[in-house]
């Protein structure tokens, strides 16, 4: 196998330049050619690979001084029994660019992903061996910002999730590290815009002159002592901000544990304080139940306290057997007057209706006798000498129309006035009947 470079009189003639209109002619000089060759051989033998490995370099002297950073030239094994064949390099397909029309058309018919998923999963997906890409935008820095990012299953399903800063979850990164997930991460495909085409300013070779003077100074290149107080730099700016996020934790955690501490105490207090009000209406209930016994004890072995009691209960018995006898036998001497005063008037009604009719007067215990036999009045005749009283149950419910200690009169029931008067007439045709027997009043079924 042989490799072979050759190049021109200029250093890179057949390149194109970046900033073609930017370089003066006039600042290149030619330099004379460079000729790199490589020449390996296959054998069996190993003794000869040393031989056939030699690389040659033909350098010109070159008026400049070269500097080469890196050079490595893949060589294949001499122990490999395998004859490879020459592949043919083939060319990268450069990417059509697209208008933002196409772009449009061609995320259109693209799947939404909706299913959303905690990134700590990924974690334990990972350990169950479920997780098979993490699909993740191009610009996207990890560690530095929260970035969106696609999980794929190999079960082909897709979630989406978000991914934190090194700042706010370190721990979860350490694990993704030992996990080795970052091998997994797959750059999601975006085809390329094409750019508008602008044109070009009249004034816009005057830009070429800044370019044009920054071209005859080289940047100066940075030290090892400056790449190294430069990384010191950055290190203790990272400690510094670990140092503080920790602290910062630190602080809150300490906050924390005062505020449990301080609700601790506080219901201590309490405990304490409702501990002690227990133990004080306790002393107070014993003093109390201790001086009641001692009051009592000290009434018992008084005489004069059971004098009073005597005396006490003796008017109690006065009040509510001998007053309430006395009073229910008048009661009942005064109803039995009542009814002797009824009866002789009713008997002279009756020897008054007689004389009127014209007929003669009949023996009237007949009649007396007949209504003492009716049980309904004997009932009533044995309630009245007993000298009871009738009475509404005191915590029996009260009719629906009716109020507790209000008494119920006619004019007080709807429809009730006329009966009233009917019963007024009634009473007063009985009084004075010979004034509605003058005006042709007759009681049906009677004969005058």
């Amino acid at each position: 196998m042989a490799y072979h470079f050759s190049f021109g009189s200029s250093l890179y003639p057949k390149l194109p330049s970046l900033k073609p209109k930017l370089q003066n002619p006039f600042f290149f000089s030619s330099y004379p050619s460079i000729s790199c060759q490589i020449y390996s051989s296959k054998s069996n033998s190993s003794d000869d690979d040393d031989k056939a490995k030699k690389t040659h370099f033909n350098f010109v002297a070159l008026p400049i001084t070269l500097t080469i950073i890196s050079t490595s030239f893949p060589q294949q094994s001499s122990l490999a029994a395998v004859k490879v064949s020459d592949r043919k390099k083939t060319q990268k397909k450069t990417q059509e660019a697209l208008t933002p029309e196409q772009i449009k058309q061609w995320s259109k018919n693209l799947p939404i992903v909706t299913n959303r998923i905690p990134y700590t999963e990924i974690l334990s997906l990972k350990h169950e061996g479920k997780l098979k890409h993490l699909i993740k935008p191009p610009s996207a820095s990890l560690k530095q910002r929260a970035e969106p990012v696609l999980v794929v299953l190999e079960d082909s399903r897709v979630l989406r999730t978000v991914l934190p800063s090194i700042d706010s979850d370190r721990k979860f990164w350490d694990s993704w590290d030992e996990l080795k997930i970052e091998s997994l991460c797959v750059n999601a495909y975006t085809p390329p815009i094409k750019r508008p085409e602008v044109p070009s300013p009249y004034l816009g070779f005057l830009w070429r002159v800044p370019a044009f003077m920054l071209s005859w100074f080289k940047p100066k290149k940075e030290s090892k002592r400056a790449l190294e107080i430069r990384r010191q730099r950055e290190e203790f700016k990272r400690q510094k901000k670990e140092e503080l996020a920790r602290m910062r934790e630190e602080r809150e955690m300490i906050e924390k544990m005062m505020k449990a501490q301080k609700k601790e105490d506080e219901r201590r207090k309490k405990r304490e304080i409702r501990k002690r009000k227990y133990e004080e209406s306790l002393r107070d209930a014993r003093r109390n139940y201790q001086s009641m016994a001692n009051m009592w004890a000290s009434l018992a072995q008084d005489s004069n306290v059971a004098t009073a009691l005597g005396l006490v209960f003796f008017v109690i018995f006065y009040r509510t057997v001998v007053l309430s006898y006395r009073k229910q036998k008048k009661d009942y001497e005064d109803r039995l007057k009542i009814e002797k005063a009824e009866a002789e008037e009713r008997k002279k009604m009756r020897e008054l209706e007689r004389e009127m009719e014209g007929i003669e007067g009949e023996d009237d215990e007949a009649e007396q006798g007949v209504g003492e036999q009716n049980p309904y009045l004997k009932m009533a005749m044995q309630f009245m000498k007993s000298g009871a009283r009738v009475r509404r149950a005191q915590n029996k419910r009260l009719p629906q129309y009716l109020e507790r200690g209000v008494d119920v009169k006619f004019s007080d029931v709807a429809g009730l006035g006329k009966i009233r008067l009917e019963l007024e007439e009634i009473v007063k045709f009985f009084t004075h009947g010979e004034m509605y027997r003058r005006r042709g009043v007759r009681i049906p079924g009677q004969k005058f």
